[in-house]
């Protein structure tokens, strides 16, 4: 991730700014995959809960906010003293989730139960796909 975010980066052109925002955001984005492993053992109520999803969007914001002033100063200087007045916070989030991942991993969600099989989305009884041969007793369908 982080090579193609680097690759992005090139793309847009030599400016350090460009550089530094793709890099910081392969690891956003690998904090994220991270969060939404643990909210996946969590109960939908909980991952519904508004409080939460309304701290993930100010969150989300605030750190794509603090990475994408690289992207528009587009200096390594300049762009390096706006992070230290913000004291790297984004950088410190991102790390922090990351590391939390790293010592806790989020466990595998439970398998859902399994639905009942849908017969052209409008459920009901499975249908034998393959009848029997004649003289052969049929499976029983339920």
């Amino acid at each position: 991730m982080v090579i193609t975010q680097l690759v992005s980066g090139v793309w847009h052109g030599v400016f350090a700014g460009y550089w530094l925002f793709f890099a910081t955001s392969a690891f956003m984005f690998h904090a994220s995959r991270l969060v939404y492993r643990y909210e996946a053992t969590w109960s939908p109520r909980l991952r519904n809960f508004p409080p939460w999803i309304l701290f993930k969007i100010v969150a989300s914001a605030l750190v794509l906010s603090y990475a994408g002033s690289a992207f528009m100063v587009l200096s390594l200087q300049g762009t390096l003293e706006i992070w230290r007045s913000l004291s790297f916070f984004g950088h410190v989030i991102i790390l922090a989730v990351i590391l939390i991942g790293a010592v806790m991993p989020p466990k595998r969600p439970k398998a859902a139960a399994l639905e009942p099989t849908m017969v052209n989305g409008a459920g009901g009884a499975a249908v034998d796909p393959a009848p029997a041969a004649e003289g052969e007793p049929r499976a029983k369908v339920e």
